[in-house]
């Protein structure tokens, strides 16, 4: 079996989102049997294989160098579109493929270079989609977001037109696939919701065991990781946070992508609550420093308000960390069940400040309940079922 990956990330080695990590993960696992070709950013987080060969594209500096992110991740966008299509008809003219594979659906450009390729070529497509923000943004919501974000009324109107006109394309190429994965039943049922006519496969998401053993000092009361936004829940967490610390003395460390934007609005939100010495932001770190983040905070308080599976409390869980969290539906098939899972209603920012408190002196208790519930939670297994899916 020949795979041809369309991929694209921001041009970092330091992988953080989870959308990234699903894929990294079952290329990981390949089947010898099986060969892949990769057509990538570089640097690619894909690991050289015997069987997984990989091209690289560079981004311009003229386009990487752009400080306004509004001009630089359109021109990036469309420039990696031309070299994945120029790239991936060499291989397709070179090498017999029996599917094209795009792993992050919710990317237009991807989605769209899959399906003329498929048109051009003749070639099976799979699409996977494990994000469902692309679609289940509202127009008017998304206006109101990016006005609240520091854009004017121009500028927002202008942003959120074209997220709804290509919101639509993206459903229109994703429903041209010859079949569309994701990683829960929520997601799946968002999906058809939105206009996904196809069948869509559900396959879970794994855990890897930890990768540093022993132990470590906890320097940090508690730790966030994911995208640094107001969809994530960052700004409900600093404001609990600030609750918080007028009970006691916490550090809190935040860790994950964020914007220019998005970060001076965090940094002055620290500055209006007064706990600027109480959050320590990372930004984007790679896999060995965040598990060692981990190891060394209390617990996770992950406050995410839209989520496909939720990788970052598994890791957490792995770890022996509690998990403080809101009560999102696709937790009900992931992690509601386990003992050291606490779901609070969106908004709850009451109940959440007392679990906190109360977690900080009791958190010992909770390490083995995590780790014995991640255990079934096979990446081996799953990686298997992705590829007899995918034959």
């Amino acid at each position: 079996m020949n795979i041809l990956l369309l991929s694209w990330h921001h041009s970092t080695k330091k992988v953080i989102a989870g959308g990234f990590r699903y894929t990294k993960e079952l290329i990981e696992r390949l089947p010898n049997d099986s060969k892949v070709f990769v057509v990538d950013t570089k640097p690619t987080f894909f690991n050289e294989k015997k069987n997984l060969n990989i091209v690289e594209y560079i981004i311009p500096k003229k386009i990487s160098n752009i400080k306004n992110e509004l001009i630089k991740r359109p021109l990036e966008w469309f420039y990696s579109f031309i070299m994945i299509l120029r790239f991936s008809l060499i291989i397709l003219k070179r090498e017999k493929i029996d599917a094209i594979y795009i792993p992050y659906g919710e990317l237009l450009f991807l989605s769209f270079a899959g399906y003329v390729l498929k048109f051009l070529r003749k070639v099976k497509l799979i699409n996977c989609v494990l994000n469902i923000e692309f679609t289940g943004v509202t127009f008017k919501r998304h206006f109101y977001e990016l006005k609240s974000a520091g854009h004017n009324s121009l500028v927002a109107f202008l942003i959120t037109i074209y997220s709804f006109f290509t919101r639509r394309i993206n459903i229109w190429c994703i429903n041209k696939a010859d079949l569309v994965t994701t990683c829960s039943y929520d997601l799946r049922n968002k999906l058809i919701n939105y206009g996904i006519k196809k069948n869509i496969s559900v396959i879970p998401v794994g855990v890897n065991e930890i990768i540093l053993k022993g132990t470590f000092d906890k320097k940090f009361d508690a730790i966030y990781i994911g995208r640094l936004n107001s969809e994530k829940g960052v700004f409900d967490l600093l404001k609990i946070w600030s609750e918080v610390v007028k009970k006691q003395n916490l550090k809190l460390v935040l860790v994950g992508p964020v914007n220019v934007t998005e970060l001076e609005k965090i940094k002055n939100e620290l500055i209006l609550l007064g706990i600027v010495d109480n959050v320590l932001i990372k930004g984007v770190v790679n896999e060995k420093e965040k598990f060692k983040l981990i190891r060394q905070a209390k617990m996770l308080v992950f406050l995410s308000k839209i989520e496909g599976w939720g990788i970052v409390p598994f890791e957490a869980l792995s770890c022996g960390l509690p998990v403080v969290a809101y009560k999102l539906p696709v937790y009900k098939e992931t992690i509601a069940k386990c003992k050291s899972v606490f779901l609070y209603n969106l908004g709850d920012t009451m109940s959440i400040k007392r679990k906190i408190l109360n977690l900080t002196n009791n958190y010992l208790k909770f390490d083995i309940i995590g780790k014995d519930y991640v255990k079934s939670f096979n990446w081996d297994e799953i990686a298997k079922e992705y590829f007899n899916l995918i034959k």
